[in-house]
Formats: C-alpha cells, sequence, structure tokens
C-alpha cells in the first residue's frame, strides 16, 4: 500500500483515480515542497514538472508549450527563480497568448518567517495573478483539497472541498483544510486511503504547520 525509502519519506499510496494528464509546474528549490507536491499531482493524476534552474527557464518552457499548464505554484523563497524577473516575463507570455490569461492559475506560496520579501515591490506584478499567499504547507492542504478530495467529490461530508480556482480566488481566506487532520478523514471516501498510516501523517503534519494566507488587494 505504500513504501517508505532509505531516507524516511513515505509515500502516497496510489489513489485509483482517473487521469487527467495535465502538466502543472511546480517552481521551488523546497525539497519538501517539492517531494510531497510531487506525490499529490502525480497521484491526482497530473504530470508535475519541476526542472526549473531560473526565471529565464521558466519563462522559455511557458512561451513554448502548446497546452497552458492547469497550475503553476510558484515559491517565492526560491533562490533560483527571481520572482520579479517570473512575473514581468509571464505578462509579456500572456499579452502575446491573451487565450491563456484566463487559465492561467497560480498557487503562489511564502514562509513569511523567512526574510527577503518586499510586498510593498511585488504587489504590482502580483495582483493580477494571485488574491492569497499561502505559506508552503498550506499550499500543499491547497493541492490535497483542490487534487485529491475535489473531483468527483459526492458524499455529504464537512467542510466541502473545493476547487484550486475557489481556493486561489474566492473571497473565502479561510485556511484550506480548516481542521486537516479532521477533515481529511472526514472526504475521502475510500476506507483503505483512510486508513493508510502515510495518508493520515501527512494530514497530522500539515495540521501541525502554520498555513497563512495573505489577501492581495489591488490598488
Amino acid at each position: 500500500m505504500y513504501t517508505i525509502s532509505s531516507s524516511g519519506v513515505h509515500v502516497l499510496p496510489l489513489l485509483g483515480l482517473p487521469r487527467v494528464s495535465a502538466v502543472c509546474c511546480v517552481v521551488s528549490d523546497n525539497p519538501q515542497l517539492r517531494s510531497i507536491s510531487r506525490q499529490i499531482l502525480l497521484f491526482s493524476g497530473r504530470v508535475p514538472r519541476m526542472d526549473f534552474s531560473s526565471a529565464e527557464n521558466s519563462l522559455a518552457v511557458l512561451a513554448s508549450i502548446q497546452d497552458w499548464p492547469e497550475l503553476i505554484v510558484l515559491d517565492l523563497d526560491s533562490t533560483r527563480v527571481d520572482s520579479l524577473v517570473f512575473f514581468h516575463g509571464l505578462e509579456k507570455i500572456l499579452r502575446a497568448r491573451p487565450h491563456d490569461r484566463a487559465r492561467c492559475q497560480i498557487l503562489v506560496c511564502k514562509d513569511f518567517a523567512r526574510p527577503g520579501f518586499d510586498l510593498m515591490r511585488m504587489r504590482p506584478l502580483l495582483a493580477p495573478h494571485a488574491k492569497k499567499i499561502f505559506h508552503p504547507e498550506g499550499a500543499l492542504l491547497a493541492l490535497l483539497e483542490s487534487m485529491i478530495f475535489y473531483p468527483g467529490f459526492s458524499a455529504e461530508a464537512a467542510p466541502a472541498p473545493r476547487s484550486m480556482r475557489d481556493l486561489l480566488y474566492s473571497e473565502d481566506l479561510a485556511e484550506p483544510g480548516r481542521s486537516p487532520s479532521q477533515s481529511i478523514a472526514a472526504i475521502v471516501g475510500n476506507d483503505a486511503i483512510r486508513r493508510s498510516a502515510p495518508f493520515l501523517r501527512l494530514g497530522e503534519f500539515l495540521s501541525r504547520e502554520k498555513s497563512s494566507q495573505v489577501a492581495m488587494k489591488a490598488g
């Protein structure tokens, strides 16, 4: 049902969800964010791509691909990717590909305990793309809720899982998975998955972490 690698990383069990085959880009050099987001994306049927060495490299990929990614996870703490360069370049790409602007979803995350973030400087660039900024663990919870719990969900449970677009752009600023350790068990319908030790451990771990969001107000 699951494996444990030599490094002690618990691997999520196969969830049996239909394959989506949509590409999702993860722009981060945070090992935990990269590892867990890759597992969530893989097990939800997505194709994770995280081989970005710089802002220029990631922009070159976005400018050349035919199908726009379902989601871009952008870590503002990334040391390899300059966020200012990324957003400036992204605007140029979207001006040339206006049909992709409405499809562009960016899950922006930042650990505000770490220095190096000037909100006033970044606000004009962030405002068109990010209504909220998630703590990295909050970003993982958003991935879990929208890509594992939300698709095909019909059972009555609270809180009801939300789509990624709802999480990113709705007026609801509540943290994803309001009570992660309880809601994870409540909204997963598969008994085997619900009892899966690594799956529950992941929920318990994330529920202990600070998951903060910042509303991005234009102007």
